[in-house]
């Protein structure tokens, strides 16, 4: 077959650290509109120290994370563009 090897892009991910929209410390929400994320069952946005995170250490970046709910039908995704 034939391709490229070595090949580097660079792809923007939106919204890569899920600080949009802002839901607030202790807050979260399902399925939120504006995160350039698509959401699907129980996924979502969750504060630091929201009930979905108690006891887990803070966000990694900024003060909020994704979350996916605990059903199989929950999911997060983003169209990738450049990669042609």
């Amino acid at each position: 077959g034939t391709g490229l090897s070595g090949t580097s892009i660079s792809v923007p991910i939106n919204n890569s650290g899920f600080e949009t929209p802002a839901v607030g410390a202790g807050n979260y929400q399902t399925q939120p509109a504006g995160a350039g994320w698509n959401f699907t069952g129980t996924a979502g946005l969750s504060g630091n120290g929201s009930p979905l995170n108690a006891g887990n250490a803070p966000a990694p970046e900024g003060g909020q994370a994704a979350f996916l709910g605990g059903s199989s039908e929950s999911t997060l995704s983003q169209t990738l563009s450049g990669l042609d």
